[in-house]
């Protein structure tokens, strides 16, 4: 066989079907989604699938571990004013979800906003803190630019009524547009890579 040959059967098995433009995310592995409220596509790992309230209530309460007034804290996130949301629920583990809201207002997402946006949760967690008995730790706390993305990260772990939390924050600008994404996962999965690299569609 010609070396010609040989090269051209290497980079065709050694290509592997993605399903971004960059090629990070393979099929095999994760899914493309289309958030329908705006030209957003994000790709998620596949075990994590798009659920609405009514049963991303009726998951948590399936949790006996988890008290009832963590659940409705959580629970209480999603009415909060939005133009849109979307519920990513893992189906391993139910108290690992993802919430991704889109913002009513355009907000720019910058290294003032992201001063503003800490200052405005460390008061969120101390008011938590002190009503509710909530104790926290902020971890990371970034401004973070990628390819026309604009994203400010926090993450912080808590304990409340015996459960341990691990959360991360996103705010992010894309295309004239805000989104506020809270991530809650045990297994200390921030999805970074995933929501820098989400693309327009």
């Amino acid at each position: 066989m010609k070396p010609i040959s040989v090269l051209i059967i290497l980079l065709l098995f050694s290509c592997k079907n993605t399903l971004d433009k960059e090629g990070l995310f393979s099929a095999e592995e994760y899914a493309r989604n289309d958030l329908e409220y705006s030209d957003v596509t994000l790709f998620l790992p596949k075990k994590y699938i798009t659920i609405d309230k009514a049963e991303f209530s009726k998951r948590l309460f399936g949790v006996k571990d988890i008290p009832s007034n963590i659940i409705e804290m959580w629970i209480s996130n999603i009415e909060s004013p939005n133009d849109g949301i979307t519920i990513f629920s893992d189906t391993t583990n139910p108290v690992n979800f993802i919430l991704i809201k889109k913002l009513p207002s355009y907000i720019p997402v910058n290294y003032g906003t992201s001063k503003v946006i800490l200052k405005l949760m460390k008061q969120y967690l101390e008011d938590a803190s002190k009503n509710h008995g909530l104790i926290y730790h902020l971890g990371e706390s970034a401004f973070k630019r990628n390819k026309g993305i604009e994203m400010y990260k926090l993450n912080y772990s808590s304990f409340l009524s015996g459960v341990e939390g691990n959360h991360t924050r996103y705010f992010i600008e894309i295309n004239k547009q805000t989104f506020d994404i809270q991530i809650v996962n045990n297994e200390n999965e921030d999805f970074e890579d995933e929501f820098k690299n989400i693309e327009i569609h």
